[in-house]
């Protein structure tokens, strides 16, 4: 497969956010809480992936790498709960564009690691984008956007430098479980959950689902290894 292709997925996977950004717009005006919206979606998404893991895969790495998988999924349910933080108060396309400031903040993480000098055009580009998202929120907005951005490629460097021989559903599975617990801790379902309540929320917890927690880490792991 050609860099390209692989490029492509990395997009995809950045493109969910997208989708679900007025997924949770959506709950949030039907009455349900970000605890709510958050803990469905990795509770699902847990319960997915190792369904297919069992019927599919049945490989497990070494506990090192796995142990490192887990961890991963910090960065990956801190993006879910400050995303959702910043959806409760900004309009999706500007949540989008928050959350995409990972664009300037992994060329400056690139930049430290490599101890490389980011390039003139490159500068340019990161102020065009900072200038606009200032005049598209003001600066107390940009908080949680940030925060989540910060995250997001937090969770992309440590997806490209750890068990690039290891499959993508594996991969996804033990991030996800990681993410689950933490999201468990910070912000745990309104309780009790009613099968009546768990029902309600279905609607939007399964597309949130797979386009929150599914997609994203499953097409991060398998692209970016490939382009980096």
């Amino acid at each position: 497969m050609s860099q390209t292709f692989y490029a492509a997925l990395v997009l995809a996977g950045g493109a969910s956010y997208g989708i679900i950004s007025t997924l949770v717009k959506l709950s949030y005006r039907s009455g349900f809480s970000i605890n709510d919206v958050s803990s469905i979606q990795y509770f699902l998404g847990f319960l997915l992936l190792w369904t297919i893991w069992l019927l599919r895969v049945r490989r497990f790495p070494a506990k090192k790498t796995a142990l490192a998988f887990l961890l991963t999924g910090i960065p990956l349910s801190g993006t879910t709960m400050l995303y959702n933080h910043a959806l409760e108060t900004l309009p999706a396309s500007l949540a989008v564009i928050f959350l995409f400031q990972s664009i300037w903040l992994g060329t400056l993480a690139e930049c430290v690691i490599r101890r490389e000098k980011p390039t003139h055009i490159r500068l340019l580009s990161i102020a065009i984008v900072l200038a606009g998202t200032v005049l598209g929120a003001g600066v107390i907005g940009m908080l949680w956007g940030f925060a989540a951005a910060i995250s997001y490629t937090t969770g992309l460097l440590c997806m490209n430098r750890i068990g690039r021989g290891i499959h993508p559903i594996t991969k996804s599975a033990l991030m996800v479980s990681g993410a689950l617990v933490m999201v468990l801790l910070f912000l745990p379902p309104d309780l009790p959950v009613s099968p009546a309540h768990f029902a309600s929320i279905l609607p939007y917890g399964i597309p949130l689902t797979l386009f929150g927690v599914f997609l994203p880490p499953l097409l991060f792991s398998s692209g970016m290894p490939h382009i980096f």
